[in-house]
């Protein structure tokens, strides 16, 4: 089976005290119950299916911070201003990354 470090991501979600949306792809979904993730879900994380891009757009605009590694939605938090932490090593949006609110944090479990 494939390395799994998502469970660290998922316990630190907990613990940030607020509500924490996780819109779960199929093709995760499917790790996460491969590795019994979702039975351990704490109770802070609602785990959702993917919403569409209008539903994304409106989660991305009422979140306190956003935690993604997709270049798409590091890009898409500018408009709302919201905070993003990007687990990826690099971006192309290189402009997102000056001053106003996106981090590169790298790759987990590599």
């Amino acid at each position: 089976m494939p390395a799994m470090p998502t469970n660290g991501i998922i316990r630190a979600g907990g613990e940030v005290g607020v509500p924490v949306v996780f819109p779960v792809h199929p093709h995760i979904r499917k790790y996460l119950q491969m590795y019994g993730l979702l039975d351990t879900m704490p109770g802070t994380i609602r785990v959702t299916e993917p919403p569409g891009y209008p539903g994304t757009i409106r989660l991305m605009a009422g979140a306190l911070k956003i935690l993604t590694d997709s270049c798409g939605i590091q890009k898409e938090t500018y408009m709302p201003g919201v905070p993003c932490v990007t687990l990826r090593d690099n971006t192309v949006w290189v402009e997102t990354l000056e001053g106003w609110g996106n981090v590169l944090v790298g790759r987990m479990g590599r």
